[in-house]
């Protein structure tokens, strides 16, 4: 699974499909979509002109809250 920032719109989309991937979240606002592919298919997508990095997924963070510090 990878993050890709990018100029989405449906031509990317379609085109990421082409590709052999399979599109899980597609935030445009966000510049980003995140997908399933094969390695063997990241070089193909990476030379769009509209893909500007890709990267492995990122993981959400929690901030390690201390209630105790908060009651103060």
């Amino acid at each position: 699974m990878v993050d890709i920032s990018a100029a989405v719109d449906d031509k990317l989309l379609q085109f990421l499909a082409n590709s052999g991937a399979v599109v899980l979240v597609s935030t445009p606002e966000y510049h980003s979509v995140r997908v399933e592919v094969s390695l063997d298919r990241l070089e193909a997508i990476a030379g769009s002109d509209s893909v500007y990095f890709i990267q492995p997924k990122m993981e959400y963070m929690l901030n390690d809250v201390d209630a105790r510090r908060l009651a103060r």
